[in-house]
This record gives C-alpha cells, sequence and structure tokens, in this order.
C-alpha cells in the first residue's frame, strides 16, 4: 500500500508477471511525471496474472500518457480508479488521461469512478483521448466509466475513445452519468488499423 506520498520527476510502474494473489492499493498520493514524450505515462500498471489494483483520491500529472494501464497473456485483473485528479502538465506533449490496452486472452474489469480529467490530449498527436480502451487478441474488457467530469480535451481531442476490437476480442462499456466540456467529441468508436 502507498499512501500520502509525494513522486516527482519520476515513472511509478507496478509490474506483474509472475505468481498469483497480487494487490496494489494507493491513495491519497502525487505523481509529477517529467519526461517530454507523449508515449511516457506517469502512472503504468501492467498484469501478466492474476492481481487487484486500486487507485483513491490521488493527483497524477504526466507530460506524456497520465495513466496507463496493460494486462497481457492469461491475466485475470480488476482495476478501481476512483476519486482522482489526472491532468496534463504541458500542450505540447499532453497525451491520453488513461489509456488501457489487452493483448493475448487477458481479462479485466475497470472501474473509472468520480475523477477530474483535464488538459490532456494536447500532443496533436492523432488519437489522444481522456479515456482511450483497446482491445486486443482474444482478450475481454469490462469497463464502467461513470460519474467522471472530463474537461478541457486539447487539440479537438475525445472524451472517451473505444476502439473496435481487434481479433476476437471483446470490449463492454458502459459509461452513464459523465459530465463533458471542451472537448472535440464526448465519444468515439473508430476501427482499429488492420494488423
Amino acid at each position: 500500500n502507498l499512501n500520502f506520498i509525494r513522486f516527482d520527476a519520476v515513472q511509478l510502474a507496478v509490474d506483474y508477471r509472475y505468481g498469483t494473489g497480487h494487490q496494489f492499493n494507493m491513495a491519497d498520493c502525487e505523481v509529477r511525471q517529467a519526461k517530454a514524450h507523449n508515449n511516457e505515462a506517469g502512472v503504468f500498471l501492467e498484469a501478466q496474472v492474476p492481481a487487484q489494483f486500486e487507485l483513491q483520491r490521488n493527483r497524477f500529472t504526466s507530460n506524456g500518457q497520465v495513466l496507463a494501464v496493460r494486462t497481457r497473456l492469461a491475466a485475470v485483473a480488476e482495476v478501481l480508479i476512483a476519486g482522482n485528479i489526472l491532468s496534463g502538465s504541458t500542450d505540447a506533449d499532453s497525451s491520453t488521461g488513461i489509456e488501457l490496452i489487452t493483448l493475448e486472452t487477458s481479462q479485466i474489469a475497470l472501474t473509472i469512478a468520480n475523477n477530474i480529467i483535464h488538459a490532456v490530449a494536447g500532443c496533436n498527436c492523432g488519437g489522444a483521448a481522456a479515456v482511450d480502451l483497446r482491445t486486443n487478441d482474444q482478450s475481454v474488457a469490462n469497463v464502467k466509466i461513470l460519474g467522471n467530469t472530463v474537461d478541457d480535451i486539447r487539440a479537438g481531442g475525445t472524451a472517451i475513445t473505444a476502439m473496435t476490437p481487434g481479433g476476437t476480442s471483446q470490449l463492454v462499456v458502459d459509461a452513464p452519468t459523465n459530465t463533458f466540456t471542451r472537448a472535440g467529441m464526448a465519444f468515439s468508436a473508430p476501427s482499429s488499423p488492420a494488423s
């Protein structure tokens, strides 16, 4: 568990590759990532084995992606992102607020609730969003996005992008009761590029 810790000019990465029963809890912390590249995440979570992650009441700021979540192999993951403030730190490099990518046969239940996501997607990189969801291979993602305030999505970006599932993967998105302001689009479901 991480509580009441401030991380300056760092990337926080939690990567579970072996074993089972992993649980990561982070509350009331601050992470400020300063690498000037839109593909660098301030907070990076990855599960290749069964794991649970809970991020609550934190403040995350990043020049690139703010929070990236990946599942791979046969991982079964539960992720709760609730009551956080996520923001970009510069227009030139800020990328996606929360990005989910699932691969292989992994499964994830992701809840994004009651967060403030603002000043992201300034990179003009053609796809940055407040929340970007991508499933691939045979993976399954059930995503609930509720009660969030999404504001100031830069460069005409989208509040929520749900890419067409790749391979035989499945993506189920439930997104009620969110507030979107100053975004190019509220919701987008474009086709994934052919592999």
